[in-house]
């Protein structure tokens, strides 16, 4: 008995000191993160930012904003406004719109990251500013204006850059930035004139192609004969951008065309096959998507399939994707690809059969590919009925495999298995494992 306590006793205190050390640790490298942006080279700030925009870690953001206000280095107010828009933070939106006011005395590098700013996080205030910069001209700022107007501009400035094509030597490139920003515009005043791009074969191809793209996107009814024709030229360029174009609607005709493009000789317009029955969920495309998954020469074609058979998951798709991950003769890359499928779309009623496969894959070296394939898209998503999976994963000799069972625990943070990370945690002979497991237990918050 008296063992027994003393045994208690010890764990506690092993617990206790492991607890300790690792909030000591933890509250240390928060420490010296914020020394870094307060006081470190501007090099050494720059990395610390590229580390925590990799981290996604929102927690020094009052720390930034102070560096922002305080330097007078351009690369690092230009990796700041680029933490931000990743993390779709506005904290600098007024300092955005201030410098688009006047770009001409910042560092062009800096601009661009502003451009970026303010197109990724849809600042409907920039397009003023930028409008202007397009009536200029300037050619510092022009094709940067031009790409971010798509985003936040009305339909003023959909016209204007309808008009603006009419005007002027424009390079080719040019054209095609404009036509990408209409389509994303989307404004049908613009919708004759663009028209008569796709109309015009003496027009360059891709001007052409992303003219189609942008009439489709306006939903215009009369697009689909237009499209339609398109679809029936030899320029395979001009074929894929029908479909596209033709992937916003669903009336017959259009629907009859984007099955028909699952027989294109050409593999981009069978791409775009897949990804218009994606779209749409289109129920008619399941036998041709099934088809092509199991006979088309190409892969990502095949690939591009199977993603939109998780999409459409009707029940005849749901059991394909089943049948991939369950075959033993098909190719272990083939397999993750159905796996991940189903874990992205949710098919919970294919779980059963993902974790029998994952199980198998534990127990055969064999198929250590795959195991570690299927580990690595589990831990991308919290699945509560997957602690099993991880508990095999963590308990499994192979260190990779162990690896990947700690970053489903990171994931998912399983209350029944902190137990066997901390046993990891704790266990000098884990190596990098052990590092890993500490790490996993402070960001789950465990130890908090």
């Amino acid at each position: 008995m008296k063992k027994r306590k003393m045994l208690i006793l010890c764990c506690a205190f092993l617990f206790a000191a492991l607890f300790l050390h690792s909030q000591d640790a933890q509250q240390k490298e928060i420490e010296k993160r914020q020394m870094t942006l307060l006081y470190g080279l501007e090099s050494d700030v720059i990395a610390l930012l590229d580390t925590l925009i990799k981290e996604e870690d929102t927690s020094f953001s009052k720390d930034i904003f102070i560096v922002f206000e305080k330097t007078n280095n351009s690369a690092v107010k230009e990796k700041i406004f680029t933490y931000y828009r990743i993390l779709k933070d506005y904290t600098l939106k007024p300092y955005a719109l201030q410098i688009l006011q006047d770009p001409y005395d910042e560092k062009k590098q800096l601009v661009s990251s502003i451009f970026s700013y303010v197109a990724d996080l849809e600042i409907k205030e920039a397009a003023p500013y930028i409008t202007a910069l397009l009536k200029n001209e300037s050619e510092d700022y022009f094709d940067m204006a031009l790409s971010a107007i798509g985003k936040v501009g009305g339909a003023d400035d959909a016209v204007f850059l309808a008009e603006y094509l009419k005007t002027g030597d424009l390079s080719i490139a040019r054209k095609q930035s404009l036509m990408r920003s209409l389509g994303q515009l989307q404004a049908v005043e613009t919708w004759e004139s663009l028209v008569e791009i796709v109309k015009d074969e003496d027009e360059n191809t891709f001007v052409r192609m992303y003219a189609a793209e942008a009439i489709g996107n306006m939903k215009k009814d009369e697009s689909v004969d237009i499209l339609a024709d398109l679809f029936s030229q030899q320029d395979v360029n001009l074929k894929t951008y029908a479909v596209k174009g033709l992937s916003n609607y669903t009336d017959e005709k259009a629907v009859s065309i984007m099955l028909d493009a699952f027989k294109d000789n050409y593999y981009k317009v069978r791409l775009e096959a897949a990804a218009a029955a994606k779209k749409q969920l289109l129920t008619e495309a399941v036998p041709y998507l099934i088809y092509r998954s199991e006979n088309d020469p190409e892969t990502a074609v095949r690939y591009a399939c199977y993603e939109s058979l998780g999409s459409i998951k009707n029940d005849e798709a749901k059991d394909f994707l089943k049948k991939v991950l369950e075959n033993t003769k098909i190719n272990d890359t083939a397999r993750a690809k159905a796996g991940a499928v189903i874990l992205e779309n949710t098919i919970t009623d294919i779980y059963p059969s993902f974790k029998s496969v994952v199980k198998s894959t534990l127990k055969d070296d064999k198929l250590k590919n795959l195991r570690y394939a299927l580990g690595k898209e589990i831990a991308k998503y919290e699945i509560i009925e997957f602690n099993d999976l991880c508990e095999e994963y963590l308990n499994h000799k192979d260190v990779a495999t162990k690896g990947i069972g700690l970053d489903i625990f990171m994931r998912n943070k399983y209350p029944s298995l902190v137990s066997v990370v901390r046993e990891i945690a704790s266990n000098e002979k884990e190596g990098s494992n052990q590092r890993k497991a500490k790490l996993a237990l402070e960001k789950s918050g465990i130890l908090d």
